[in-house]
């Protein structure tokens, strides 16, 4: 920034130079000016947004930032245009939504909603950005501006096939593109990243406004069970400048998964004819989903949720072949491998306890393969290995029902062998850690309980300060140790002053009687000590528990 630069910004603190610095902006015909302008009041919103001058900055310069987007069209390159328009969208986006922008709270979104239909993907994320926070902090005076924003979404998802063809191809003969899309280049409604924050929003519109739900879930609803099927092409086909995007279109899918869990909780019967289309394309999708943690995180944990829906889990049976393959559920990395083990045998193992009684033999073994091996691995957590045992357990059933059909009665009990098998081996292992567990658990049994304890004494000094009960003072602990020195030498001190004193006028037989008194006390305190030493040696007796 230049010198003039730096004045303009430091006078932009005072009200004194908003109207003419915003009409300057408004008025200026070279972009690269306005540019620099706009730059100066971006930076100046840091200091005046925490002081009382923020309401007339907000009045003089909104018409100015109006004006710029209205003159200034979008562009699809990285040009002074794109950077006029990325910065004044910043600034939309920087100011806090306090009661001072309330006015002007319809205004700005439809600036962000105009932009977000023409804008390329960079500042469409800043729309985005800009939309989410308005809704939120100003319900419920915009419902009325949900519409477009819903039919913006509407029009991404139609269009998402010839977008996925465009970038990486397809069997048909069309070519992927050569380089990467830029995110200056790429428009808003072909960005797999503005497709992956539609979801989160319209999550948020449904949740401020519920009643909006069932007009619009019959048409978002099959566009989105459309996308989530969506295959692209395989992973390993995927080129290196295009892996970037890939990851992208598979993030959009996931966050489509995680919305479509969230209607479950109220809206099941609207979902109840994609269930079998929504199974298929979440187990297509733990095959295709590249090695981020973060993605594969979500999308289990989204499966997880569909799963507890006792109408829909039933979806997956048909896929458990697929999902035993830790391939499928974990993936192949080694970040993903250390992070998600646990998550997803947790699902394989409620997936197969749902439908233990339906099992194959093929897959009974397979299973009992897989969870055997889980319980001897010490890098799970022991509540996963346990999860494993209890699993394993419950397929007893299923097995034992098999004893009688003579083509399977052998390898049923070659399977009932390893579960034992398995188990005794487990308590070989767990025996030296025995000691060690019991420890762990005592003392987390005793951190609860401080925490109830202190959780209590919070609450008992909330209902006090409820009532108006003032707590009395704490007093400071006195050192007793010295405390209890300097009594007994002022108690020497007095016995040794009085003793002196009464010496010539008592005679040597009451000092014989004394001596006496003394003695028998002494001894007295003697047998009283190993009375109380005999009484702690009873308490310091082992107590005889299970297996003593």
């Amino acid at each position: 920034m230049s010198a003039s630069g730096g004045v303009r910004s430091g006078a932009l603190t005072s009200s004194t130079q908003f109207a003419a610095h915003a009409k300057k902006l408004e008025t200026t015909k070279d972009v690269k000016e306005r540019l620099q302008l706009a730059v100066e009041v971006r930076d100046a919103i840091e200091v005046v947004n925490s002081s009382s001058e923020y309401p007339k900055f907000i009045a003089a310069f909104m018409p100015a930032l109006t004006a710029v987007l209205e003159s200034t069209p979008a562009q699809l390159s990285d040009g002074p245009e794109h950077k006029l328009r990325n910065t004044t969208l910043e600034i939309l986006n920087r100011m806090p939504h306090t009661e001072a922008l309330r006015p002007f709270d319809k205004q700005v979104l439809k600036l962000a909603m105009d932009a977000l239909k023409a804008e390329n993907e960079e500042n469409a994320l800043i729309c985005l950005r800009i939309i989410f926070d308005l809704h939120r902090n100003f319900r419920p005076n915009l419902e009325s501006e949900v519409a477009p924003f819903l039919e913006f979404v509407c029009d991404v998802y139609k269009n998402i096939g010839d977008t996925v063809k465009e970038v990486f191809g397809d069997e048909g003969g069309a070519k992927p593109a050569k380089e990467a899309p830029a995110a200056s280049a790429t428009p808003s409604t072909k960005s797999f990243k503005v497709m992956t924050e539609c979801p989160l929003i319209v999550m948020l519109l449904f949740q401020l406004y519920s009643r909006l739900i069932p007009p619009n879930i019959q048409t978002l609803l099959p566009l989105m069970v459309q996308t989530i099927g969506l295959k692209g092409p395989k992973p390993d086909d995927v080129p290196a400048h295009l892996r970037a995007a890939f990851g992208d279109l598979k993030g959009s899918q996931v966050k489509m998964v995680s919305f479509v869990t969230y209607l479950l909780r109220g809206y099941s019967e609207a979902i109840g004819p994609h269930q079998e289309a929504i199974s298929q394309s979440i187990v297509d999708l733990l095959r295709s989903c590249p090695d981020n943690v973060a993605t594969r995180k979500e999308l289990l944990v989204a499966t997880r949720h569909v799963l507890s829906a006792q109408d829909f889990r039933r979806g997956f049976y048909t896929h458990l072949d697929a999902l035993l393959d830790e391939e499928v559920i974990i993936g192949t990395g080694r970040a993903c491998h250390d992070a998600l083990r646990p998550l997803a045998y947790s699902f394989l193992a409620e997936l197969v306890h749902h439908m233990r009684l339906e099992l194959t033999l093929p897959q009974i073994r397979r299973t009992v393969y897989v969870f055997s091996r889980n319980v001897q691995d010490n890098s799970l957590p022991l509540s996963i290995q346990m999860t494993c045992v209890r699993l394993m357990h419950h397929l007893v059933e299923s097995i034992f029902r098999r004893r009688n059909d003579p083509a399977q009665a052998q390898e049923a009990r070659a399977n009932l062998i390893r579960i034992l098998d398995t188990t005794v081996s487990k308590f070989r292992t767990v025996r030296p850690q025995v000691k060690t567990l019991l420890e762990n658990a005592k003392a987390a049994e005793a951190a609860e309980a401080r925490a109830a304890k202190r959780a209590q004494d919070e609450a008992r000094a909330e209902e006090d300060a409820a009532t108006g009960i003032v707590a009395a003072p704490k007093t400071p602990a006195k050192d007793t140790s010295k405390a209890a020195e300097e009594e007994k030498k002022d108690t020497g001190k007095k016995a040794t002053t009085s003793k002196g004193k009464g010496r010539g006028r008592r005679g040597a037989k009451d000092d014989d009687d004394e001596v006496d008194k003394k003695e028998s006390a002494d001894k007295k305190g003697s047998e009283d000590k190993k009375e109380d030493g005999k009484e702690d040696v009873d308490e310091d007796k082992p107590i005889v528990g299970y297996g003593g």
